[in-house]
């Protein structure tokens, strides 16, 4: 990651941003790696880290609070424990132990979440089988509060058997001694004391010579000696020596304890790392809490789209005075890529261009950002500022000549991957010279596709602007009537500085300005209206192309709906049609039946002639009311033409008649295999259309059926006992839409009596067909309730 000059974080108040930051972290080194934060360039990475903090945040919202408490630096710690021989004191120890246990309690917390809502967070998590087994062993060695167990060998516990036995000699000893002595009236009102680890007797200064034994000390104010009586000086010797040999068996235990944990360093530096990486994540999602930092989304191109953003500090500062500070909407992209920004001095250009970089550094440091979660944040490999004063006695540059070396930079290394902040472009010189070289390298900044904000002052860089394909015009509201700046950035328009306007209002005298506007001219002020003129026209011209496009849509949609519409009545009245007929060729086929049923009886060879003749009559009816459906049929629903290149084997398709979706299995020719429900069905290619996936699909085992049957050999009969309602349901729907396509008149379903469910959801099912004439039972001797008789119309 290339960033120029040196000073560039201090330049946009990162390093501000960074020691704010580094307050929510608990370790110094967490703290310390914090301030030494650089951005990054990678997509992956980007993405991840803000993803971990953004996981954070959320669960604080859910009030799920990761467990995390105060550690310290155990660097030096570990690499002494690698020297072999090596033993650790006990404080040390106590430092790691705070480790291992802030990790386990780490551990468990995820454990018990299952990762369920961390998905990228669980990338820091590791479990190291050797840290815990540290752990069980410090538990085993220490106590609660850190001090070595007397049991944790048995030698220790031999020498504080002892060590308790002398102490309790002692101590009927001593009363026994301050008894007799406080009752002969030589002892101080404090009875007793401990000096140099041992017990002594408070003695008035006249009675020192009444008691035996040795003298230790004496008060400040020299009237009371610490003697220890000679009674008693033998047990405090024993008892002085078992201490020295405590102090040997915890060396042993500690030196025991070191080999033991040696092997286990790469495991417990791995918690290490694990707490301090987690450490960093949850003071980034503590300082996105303080200003209400979200995660945007993340580009793996150069991409500034910024929606009611912040700039973090002054966010920050305005809360804690609570006054209100005006966010801002900024959007470049490779057709327009450098805002030009200008307006009247404090209108807050420059804290505007430092925002755009601070949030664009913030984001690929892994950091949320104060702007609306729909942002859209690209990624940059380079970043140059040229912003302040930085002229240099040492390096013997003037101001101007500073950022002419700053501008030498930029041009030498900038490419489309770059972003640029400038502020107060070309001043520091001559304006008319300052101005025309500003401009020169603007446009070679541009030519080389680079990205940035830039403030000025000049008409001429705006002016350049407004006529350059790449760059856009960018201004900072002015408030004309109460002369005071609104702080809010208005895309797509150049701003006026307001000199005049401002002069007067600070209280410079008005000969004064009248003579400076004379001096200045009226030219000046006239380009720099019309720019203003102008590109406020342009604004308007685009916002009302916009409108137009927008009323464009809409009246697609109408016209749209209106077809759907047209089409739908359309497909209703060829419908109506068609039933019509169908109930017509339902009346003939009838009269037809009951004519042949006559011709039976009858037994005139006349009368039989005559009715043969009706029959045939009435077959003819028949045919032609059978080839004016199809007609109707073909209207309806083979209107629309199908592409058969949208069909596709494990795609989906729907019956036109009926609706039944089915996944494709096999198209060959005209002809294709539909699975549907429990049935495999193979039909002409012009009765399906292609669909979605549905919802849900049923996985029984399948049923081969054909629906590509010549007319006549059609089954009107099914039978669905033993099946489950499920299926029985789905097999009747594919029935009934075999039925349909072969003009079937008469259908018998079998379902049994049972408990009458199966019946029933058969019925239901039959409701949703609207082209049944009637639905019945046979009598009882033909079945009765366990079968269905279904007359089509």
């Amino acid at each position: 990651m290339n960033c120029y000059p040196k000073d560039i974080w201090s330049q946009i108040e990162f390093d501000k941003l960074l020691g704010l930051l580094a307050t929510y972290a608990l370790s110094e080194k967490a703290k310390q790696q914090i301030l030494e934060l650089q951005p990054i360039s990678d997509f992956n990475t980007i993405d991840q880290d803000l993803s971990q903090v953004e996981e954070v945040r959320l669960a604080s919202l859910r009030s799920e609070h990761i467990p995390f408490s105060v550690y310290e630096n155990i660097d030096e710690d570990l690499y002494l424990l690698t020297k072999e021989g090596y033993v650790l004191t006990q404080e040390s120890l106590l430092r790691i132990h705070m480790v291992l246990h802030s990790a386990k309690a780490i551990i468990d917390f995820f454990n018990d979440k299952s990762f369920e809502n961390f998905p990228q967070l669980k990338k820091i998590i590791s479990t190291n089988p050797n840290a815990q087994e540290a752990l069980i062993q410090f538990d085993r060695i220490f106590d609660a509060e850190g001090e070595i167990k007397p049991n944790a060998s048995p030698e220790l516990a031999l020498i504080y058997k002892s060590i308790r036995s002398k102490e309790n000699e002692l101590n009927k000893t001593f009363k026994s001694l301050v008894t007799r002595y406080k009752k002969s009236g030589y002892l101080a009102e404090s009875v007793e004391s401990m000096r140099h680890g041992r017990r002594v007797l408070s003695v008035l200064v006249e009675n020192k010579r009444r008691i035996n034994g040795v003298i230790h000390d004496e008060s400040a104010t020299g009237k009371t000696v610490f003697i220890e009586p000679n009674e008693i000086l033998a047990i405090n010797n024993e008892l002085f020596n078992l201490e020295g040999e405590k102090k040997k068996e915890y060396y042993k235990i500690l030196k025991g304890f070191c080999d033991l944990m040696r092997p286990m360093v790469p495991d417990i530096h791995g918690d290490y790392e694990m707490i301090l990486a987690l450490d960093k994540v949850l003071a980034k999602a503590k300082f996105a809490k303080s200003m209400g930092g979200v995660k945007p989304m993340i580009l793996n191109k150069p991409h500034l789209e910024f929606y009611k953003a912040y700039h973090p500090l002054l966010l920050l500062k305005n809360n804690d005075l609570n006054e209100k500070t005006i966010p801002f909407n900024l959007h470049l992209q490779s057709k327009n890529r450098i805002l030009i920004l200008s307006g009247p001095n404090a209108g807050g250009k420059s804290i505007t261009m430092k925002a755009v970089g601070l949030l664009q550094i913030m984001t690929q440091c892994g950091l949320l950002i104060p702007a609306s979660s729909e942002s859209r944040v690209g990624i940059f490999k380079q970043f140059f500022t040229d912003i302040g004063d930085q002229q240099s006695i040492e390096d013997d540059l003037s101001t101007y000549s500073s950022r002419l070396v700053n501008m030498r930079e930029v041009l030498a290394q900038t490419n489309e991957q770059s972003m640029v902040l400038i502020d107060e472009f070309g001043s520091g010189t001559d304006p008319k010279i300052g101005g025309a070289i500003a401009e020169s390298i603007l446009k070679e900044v541009n030519h080389k596709k680079t990205w940035g904000v830039v403030t000025t002052h000049y008409s001429n860089i705006k002016f350049f602007a407004y006529q350059t394909r790449g760059i856009l015009n960018g201004s900072m509201n002015f408030d004309t009537d109460s002369l005071v700046p609104t702080y809010e950035l208005k895309v797509g328009k150049p701003g006026s500085s307001f000199a005049f306007e401002i002069a007067q209002k600070s209280g410079i005298p008005n000969g004064i300005l009248k003579y400076a506007k004379y001096k200045t001219g009226k030219n000046q002020k006239s380009v720099e209206q019309l720019l203003v003129d102008l590109q406020s026209q342009q604004q308007k011209l685009v916002e009302q192309s916009e409108t137009l496009k927008q009323k464009e849509k809409q009246l697609q949609r109408l016209m749209d709906q209106y077809d759907a519409m047209y089409k739908d009545v359309e497909f209703k009245r060829r419908k109506i049609k068609m039933e019509n007929k169908q109930r017509k060729l339902t009346k003939v086929h009838d009269e037809q039946k009951a004519i042949e049923k006559l011709v039976k009886e009858m037994r005139l060879k006349e009368s039989s002639e005559t009715l043969q003749s009706e029959v045939k009559q009435r077959a003819q009816e028949q045919k032609a009311l059978v080839e004016e459906i199809n007609e109707i049929k073909e209207e309806i629903y083979y209107n629309d033409k199908v592409d058969p290149a949208d069909l596709v084997v494990g795609g989906y398709a729907k019956l036109r008649e009926g609706g039944s979706i089915g996944k494709i299995l096999r198209i060959e020719k005209n002809k294709i295999d539909l699975a549907v429900g429990a049935f495999t069905m193979t039909l002409k290619v012009r009765d399906v259309v292609p669909c979605a996936e549905p919802i849900e699909q049923n996985s029984k085992k399948a049923i081969n059926t054909s629906l590509n049957k010549e007319k006549g050999n059609f089954e009107t009969k099914i039978d669905v006992r033993g099946y489950q309602i499920s299926d029985a349901v789905a097999t009747v729907q594919v029935f009934m839409d075999e039925a349909l396509i072969n003009n079937a008149i008469d259908l018998k379903i079998i379902h049994g009596k049972g408990t009458g469910k199966l019946r029933q959801a058969v019925h239901r099912k039959l409701k949703e067909y609207n082209a049944i004439k009637s639905v019945g039972h046979p009598e009882d001797a033909y079945g009765g309730e366990g079968v269905t008789l279904i007359k089509l119309a």
